[in-house]
């Protein structure tokens, strides 16, 4: 009896030591698909030989983390949890990558690796520093993430000495953002047609630049539709987003002629990890799992015996890795996607 005691408490040690890799992300919640997501691209790029185990970033982490003993975490996603994780694990002897959320504390086994809207907001700047901008006008949707965006675009902006001469919020009611969009450019019907759109002619007073858009894609899209509506045109329309909504490579050439946005993932770049996943889940990859696919290919260089700032992968799907600093944050430089990029984009899926 002693010692089939001692056989279980044995097995039941080897088992608590867990999987080579723990996932802690919110499974089961309104960000589950992008846990999912995650997950998938995870798994793809992963050597064979090194198993995973996931955890529900809602259970008690302190425990999850006693009893799962693993070389490398990924996760948590959002702040609270990643804090837990972190103050439990930091300069323990285990890797801990972190998505999403940029820690505060510096510790030397914890990574960033993921995608940073507010980066991507101040690459934009940089862009809009680098051409003949004109009159600069923002728009942003109200919500705590674009407003963030917003603040750290105008900042950033303010270094190569330029200012937007408008800051407006967009209405959260999708159907006002057509009077919206009449106000703010003072557009005026001259002649109407009846029944027949292209006899339509608008004019306008209020004439723009540069038009910043920090908003969800759908709102960008409908913006986009009703400038060309009205026919208004800046000579750049310019926006942040994490991928390509499909509703983007929809609309009229003239509509999307002038626009260009900075992305961390391009669905139609020109790679084998887009087919590989298409043909290992019958779906085309999001965002998400090309993160975590990246995370992946980072996990294989580190369990090989690859040291974090002698990484030098720089061509990644979810942007491009220039280095690790020194607080062992990734610094990333996102793509830039314009018109010609979002119709051959178009092309390539449509056929």
């Amino acid at each position: 009896m002693r010692k089939l005691i001692a056989i279980i408490i044995l097995l039941f040690a080897i088992n608590s030591y867990g999987a080579d890799i723990l996932y802690i992300a919110p499974f089961g919640g309104s960000f589950n698909g992008y846990a999912e997501q995650l997950l998938d691209g995870l798994k793809l790029s992963l050597n064979s030989q090194l198993t995973i185990e996931t955890a529900n970033s809602n259970d008690n982490l302190t425990k999850v983390l006693e009893r799962k003993k693993s070389y490398v975490v990924v996760g948590p996603f959002f702040e609270q949890a990643a804090k837990a994780v972190i103050d439990q694990l930091c300069n323990k002897n285990i890797l801990v990558i972190l998505p999403f959320y940029k820690p505060k504390k510096v510790c030397g086994n914890v990574v960033f690796y993921g995608y940073d809207p507010l980066a991507a907001a101040r690459q934009l700047s940089e862009k809009v520093c680098s051409i003949n901008s004109g009159r600069i006008a923002v728009f942003y949707s109200f919500g705590k993430l674009y407003k963030k965006e917003r603040d750290i675009f105008l900042s950033s902006l303010s270094y190569c000495n330029k200012e937007a001469e408008y800051v407006e919020a967009i209405p959260s009611f999708i159907n006002l953002i057509d009077s919206f969009i009449k106000d703010f450019f003072g557009v005026e019907e001259v002649k109407k047609v009846a029944g027949i759109t292209r006899g339509r002619v608008f004019r306008y007073t209020n004439h723009i630049d540069t038009l910043i858009i920090f908003a969800p894609q759908k709102v960008v899209v409908q913006i986009l539709n009703l400038l060309d509506y009205y026919d208004i045109y800046p000579e750049d329309v310019l926006s942040v987003d994490e991928e390509v909504d499909s509703d983007l490579l929809k609309l009229r050439r003239s509509a999307i002629r002038h626009f260009g946005f900075v992305t961390p993932y391009y669905l139609c770049d020109n790679n084998n990890f887009v087919e590989n996943y298409r043909q290992t889940y019958f779906a085309d990859p999001t965002f998400a799992s090309a993160l975590g696919h990246d995370i992946g290919k980072f996990i294989n260089f580190y369990l090989s015996g690859g040291k974090i700032d002698n990484y030098t992968d720089r061509n990644m799907l979810i942007g491009r890795l220039l280095f690790f600093d020194d607080r062992n944050w990734s610094v990333m430089t996102y793509k830039f996607v314009n018109y010609r990029q979002v119709r051959r984009c178009h092309k390539e899926l449509s056929r």
